[in-house]
């Protein structure tokens, strides 16, 4: 998994890698759906004839993120940046980027607002 923490009027909001099978760690703002913002995009990683691993069309689902962020006032992120994490995670984790031209990893960005 990987995990950014996004902090206002802070540009120190380094990306981290967790190992697979890590519980995503939330506040309790975030366990109640009702009552917190969150966004989530879909995107998959396929193997190309060659065996090269490649994520699919990534920047227009972070668009198409970003556009949703900015609707639920969700802070701007660097789009190119995010593609780069979930790059680096695929590439962590190819194993689990089927060896076949029918199936996919599918991938899902997650955005979770709190007031922390």
């Amino acid at each position: 998994m990987a995990s950014v923490t996004a902090v206002p009027s802070s540009s120190a909001n380094a990306p981290s890698l967790k190992g697979s099978g890590k519980d995503v760690s939330t506040s309790n703002v975030t366990e109640d759906s009702v009552h917190s913002f969150k966004l989530f995009e879909g995107m998959k990683a396929y193997r190309g004839a060659d065996d090269k691993v490649r994520l699919f069309r990534p920047m227009l689902n972070m668009n198409r993120m970003a556009k949703s962020a900015e609707r639920v006032c969700l802070p701007a992120f660097d789009r190119a940046e995010l593609v780069e994490c979930i790059r680096r995670l695929v590439q962590v984790d190819l194993e689990w980027v089927p060896q076949s031209d029918s199936a996919s990893l599918y991938i899902r960005p997650t955005f979770l607002g709190t007031e922390e």
